[in-house]
């Protein structure tokens, strides 16, 4: 410490600060994790994006960083809150199916179980 005693008020600020800090690494971790494995194409993590995406904002105060743009005098866009609009617009796209991916469209794939094509004699 800085040689200084903190007042009981202070201290609590403080320690509040800290684990608002810790889950807010927490919650960005589970956003980077869910976003490589919703790249993937895992849909589970597509929605474990988008929970952790919205939960974001509400979290992000201790490591907000420099203000993007200010819709008031007490209130802006912070340059962490760009992570939540890119964790919503990601887990959206896989949740959507990934259009725009190469590959065959969702009508010419094979069946993943018995390998059919688009005459699989279930369609």
């Amino acid at each position: 410490m800085c040689g200084r005693l903190l007042s009981s008020r202070t201290f609590i600020e403080h320690r509040e600060d800290g684990a608002m800090f810790e889950f807010a690494l927490v919650v960005l971790l589970v956003m980077s994790g869910a976003a490589s494995r919703a790249v993937g194409g895992s849909r589970r993590a597509g929605w474990v994006l988008m929970a952790a995406s919205l939960a974001w904002p509400v979290v992000n105060r201790p490591i907000e960083g420099p203000v993007l743009v200010v819709v008031a005098r007490t209130h802006g866009i912070a340059l962490t809150d760009v992570l939540a609009l890119v964790g919503v617009l990601t887990a959206i796209w896989v949740l959507a199916g990934r259009p725009w991916v190469g590959g065959a469209p969702a009508g010419n794939r094979p069946c993943p179980q018995c390998g059919y094509g688009p005459t699989h004699p279930d369609r």
